[in-house]
């Protein structure tokens, strides 16, 4: 299953990237799906990052999350993670793939392109679980828009 989300940002790419590719730990900062963030060292293509959920994701329970960054790219402003711990039972493979063109000095496209991969019975149910990941990754992109062009967290983002 794929999940392709294209957003339209006015701000410049490099800001766009300062958030999400150079602060690719600190995701928990500006989105509402996590508690938490860290990398267990430096920035850098195999490094691991730990999400603590606050929340589920689409069907699934909120629990601890590691991933891998398998591909950086700061001079095309790309990066691709793979989760290595944390998946539901029902999937075998997760990646994500983020990146960012610019469009014009003022305005940049953010693109991400997700891979999963269900296992038995849950193929069957492919296009239902399609849509509750899709609504939550919009949100996410939502959160990721907010925090750009406003310069602080979504109000959700936000710990009570």
């Amino acid at each position: 299953m794929e999940l392709i989300l294209k957003t339209p940002v006015v701000v410049p790419a490099a800001e766009a990237w300062r958030l999400l590719g150079e602060a690719f730990g600190d995701v928990a900062e500006w989105t509402s799906f996590l508690k938490a963030s860290s990398l267990d060292g430096p920035l850098r293509e195999g490094v691991l990052r730990t999400c603590a959920p606050q929340k589920g994701f689409g069907p699934f329970s909120p629990g601890q999350v590691i991933e891998r960054l398998v591909l950086f790219r700061p001079e095309t402003m790309m990066f691709e993670y793979e989760v290595v711990t944390g998946l539901p039972g029902i999937v075998k493979s997760a990646r994500n793939r983020w990146t960012i063109q610019a469009v014009a000095a003022d305005r940049c496209l953010i693109r991400s392109h997700a891979v999963i991969e269900f296992g038995g019975f849950a193929r069957l149910f492919t296009p239902l679980l399609k849509v509750m990941m899709l609504r939550d990754l919009r949100k996410v992109h939502r959160e990721m828009c907010f925090r750009l062009t406003e310069g602080r967290p979504h109000p959700l983002a936000c710990p009570a």
